[in-house]
């Protein structure tokens, strides 16, 4: 179970959407449900995201984060000290 919790400020006007991935393999894209703030100033947030994975190995595997502005918009992740962080439980069947 991937638990995302990421710190952002949007500066002026901007948006922005993420995927979640393993190793190379995407399991989580933020299609209809992107964040988007329209104002003339900052905004500072958290979103949190939750997939539940079945990557079925027993090898190392790394889970990262990408994310994609809207336009030419600038949004600061982890911005002023505020870490953004990714959390994995392991589920029993």
């Amino acid at each position: 179970y991937v638990i995302v919790n990421l710190n952002y400020d949007c500066i002026a006007d901007r948006g922005f959407q993420i995927k979640i991935l393993r190793d190379s393999t995407v399991i989580f894209t933020e299609n209809s449900n992107k964040t988007t703030y329209t104002s003339s100033s900052t905004m500072s947030g958290r979103s949190f995201y939750d997939k539940l994975d079945s990557p079925s190995t027993t090898s190392q595997i790394t889970y990262k984060v990408q994310a994609q502005t809207d336009s030419s918009g600038a949004v600061n992740f982890q911005d002023n000290s505020n870490p953004s962080s990714i959390t994995l439980m392991e589920v029993l069947a």
